[in-house]
């Protein structure tokens, strides 16, 4: 496993990501949230991204009454490595 994180850890380094520094991220977190987003360029905002991860609220109503409600859609992987970030 060592060896795998250093290869991790060298392959971020040469992507000169600076996700790591922020606290609780490791260069494996860093890793897979890199590999889930790509290239993020293709994101014109950071809603856009945060659709993209599920993240946003969806509403639910019907005749005039309605709630937000978390969503079931976007990717459910970025979402998850996010979420456990924010519990953690």
């Amino acid at each position: 496993m060592s060896d795998v994180e250093n290869h991790i850890r060298h392959i971020m380094q040469k992507l000169d990501f600076k996700l790591n520094t922020f606290t609780g991220i490791d260069d494996v977190t860093a890793s897979a949230i890199v590999a889930e987003i790509g290239d993020i360029s293709r994101f014109s905002s950071a809603d856009k991204l945060a659709k993209y991860a599920g993240l946003t609220p969806s509403q639910m109503s019907s005749g005039g009454r309605g709630k937000d409600c978390n969503q079931r859609q976007g990717n459910r992987a970025l979402n998850k490595i996010l979420w456990g970030l924010a519990v953690r």
